[in-house]
């Protein structure tokens, strides 16, 4: 039997009654548990979607604490969904819209704040250079001026690498994470 793909998309449960292949179900429950959740993390990341970011919070924190047995990362989500939930209504607003950011404007490609500052941060510290050259690194990294300095290296990597750091790429590490 060949289920038509179209009922993956509709529903999971009934796709998966049909498969009689144990690599299928295998790949059915990667997918289920790992797979989508790590997609939409990543669309709700880079569209800047905290609606839907505080649901898949939610439902990390199921996962995690009943399917995985991830205490450290029920926690997390905990926490996450914590301070989603319990700040003030009008605080609320703001952390569902600034969630993440997008350093060249572009809808659609925006980085988590969090990754930002470590950005920020592994830019201040620069490389191993001499006093004078780590100095005046500093003195143009900390200045008033750095979110144009930001868009300027992000536009330059975008433009001659192909690829920024907020692209966010799922790597292998994201994917033993979900599991």
């Amino acid at each position: 039997r060949q289920p038509p793909p179209g009922l993956l998309l509709q529903d999971i449960d009934a796709y998966e009654a049909q498969v009689d292949h144990a690599g299928g179900l295998v790949l059915l429950a990667f997918l289920r548990y790992a797979g989508f959740p790590t997609l939409q993390w990543q669309r709700a990341s880079r569209m800047g979607d905290g609606a839907r970011l505080k649901k898949l919070f939610a439902y990390s924190y199921h996962v995690y604490r009943s399917v995985c047995h991830k205490p450290t990362a029920a926690q997390i989500a905990l926490i996450a969904l914590l301070g989603f939930c319990c700040a003030l209504p009008a605080l609320q607003v703001v952390l569902l819209t600034t969630v993440s950011v997008s350093l060249l404007g572009r809808r659609g490609s925006n980085m988590y704040l969090d990754r930002l500052v470590e950005c920020i941060n592994k830019l201040q510290q620069g490389s191993k250079r001499s006093s004078n050259a780590a100095s005046f690194a500093k003195a143009m990294d900390t200045t008033q001026l750095l979110r144009a300095i930001l868009h300027v290296r992000h536009a330059f990597q975008s433009t001659e690498h192909g690829a920024t750091e907020s692209d966010d790429p799922i790597t292998t590490s994201i994917c033993i994470q979900a599991r």
